[in-house]
């Protein structure tokens, strides 16, 4: 290690001396938690986002008597037309632009500008605090107007069935996203001739169908998502798990069909059974999340990849298989629209 090789503990005690050393210094909390921070709360559109910087040399010299009136009466007109506004001691502004930026480079640019000044970003939650290089205290999930108007159009978790129905009939029967599944042809020559005719999917396709779909929950739904998450005391895995407002559901994928085996010589098929296991790993996952963990578990899904050639409607036998101990779990389990997969000739 050399002398300018920093790691992450180091990094992670640096940011938390600076915090410490501002958050006890008496004029930067009268200009943040109460000037800026009653400014942010008197605005009537938090949508407009902006920027303000002020130079860290100067924060001792402000005069909080005159400051405010001051300060207020500058910056709010200048909000029709920048999002980005330099202050001085005063509270008068000493430059402001309008700077088209997407996210990262907007963070960039106020990470950058925080190393010689005091910079604070007014967003749709509140005032997000730069110092030193470093957020302080990220309140803010949008940084750019585009970013707020793609998230309102995403919908939340009660049209999740619309959701799944939209990705079913005009997103998964797009050639482009359809063939990605099947095994191609270098593939099938490594297979018996009888079964290049049939709906073979690649080795493990669990894989791509979770990384396909969460992709487009993602783009499509509000929330925070991830994928395999552990839980607690069995360490098995959700497939796609996400949290909307606090709110805690998962969906588990099963697909039915056959695909290529791990030697890559033969087939594996699934049929119904492997459905009916998938209810009881769901129900298995919502007993312990219910159990075990005092997050609010308010669903857990089945979603069914039907890659079978012969699609049949698939037999869950009324759900008496389901064992006793797991009844109880089954109002919080829902069963999510199949998939249906179609093969289409892949090169």
């Amino acid at each position: 290690m050399t002398d300018f090789d920093f790691s992450y503990e180091d990094v992670s005690r640096i940011i938390a001396l600076s915090k410490e050393k501002i958050e006890t210094n008496e004029k930067y909390l009268l200009l943040s938690k109460g000037v800026l921070k009653r400014f942010w709360e008197a605005q009537i559109n938090h949508k407009i986002l902006f920027a303000i910087i002020l130079p860290v040399d100067l924060l001792d010299l402000i005069d909080f008597k005159t400051f405010e009136n001051t300060f207020n009466s500058q910056i709010q007109p200048l909000l029709t037309n920048s999002n980005l506004i330099r202050i001085d001691e005063k509270g008068k502004a000493t430059f402001s632009d309008s700077i088209d930026w997407d996210r990262e480079k907007i963070k960039e640019k106020l990470r950058f500008e925080s190393k010689a000044n005091y910079v604070f970003f007014f967003g749709v939650n509140g005032i997000t605090r730069f110092s030193n290089g470093n957020e302080m205290d990220d309140v803010n999930i949008f940084y750019t107007p585009e970013e707020f108007s793609l998230y309102s159009m995403k919908k939340d978790i009660s049209h999740i069935e619309e959701v799944i129905n939209e990705y079913a009939s005009k997103h998964i029967v797009k050639p482009i996203n359809s063939t990605i599944f099947f095994a191609n042809e270098a593939e099938l020559n490594q297979l018996k001739p009888e079964f290049h005719k049939m709906s073979i999917l690649r080795n493990r396709p669990e894989d791509l169908m979770q990384d396909h779909l969460y992709e487009y929950l993602q783009e499509h739904m509000k929330g925070t998502f991830s994928k395999e998450n552990e839980l607690d005391c069995s360490k098995r895995r959700a497939d796609i798990y996400f949290d909307n407002r606090g709110d805690f559901y998962f969906i588990e994928i099963k697909w039915l069909g056959c695909s290529v085996n791990d030697k890559g010589n033969g087939i594996t098929k699934f049929t119904d059974s492997r459905a009916r296991d998938g209810v009881i790993q769901a129900l298995e996952y919502i007993a312990e999340l219910t159990e075990t963990t005092e997050k609010s578990l308010r669903c857990g899904y089945l979603l069914i990849f039907d890659a079978r050639d012969d699609k049949k409607e698939i037999d869950f036998k009324d759900y008496k298989f389901i064992p006793h101990r797991l009844v109880k779990y089954h109002k919080q389990f829902k069963l999510l629209r199949t998939i249906p997969l179609s093969k289409k000739y892949v090169v």
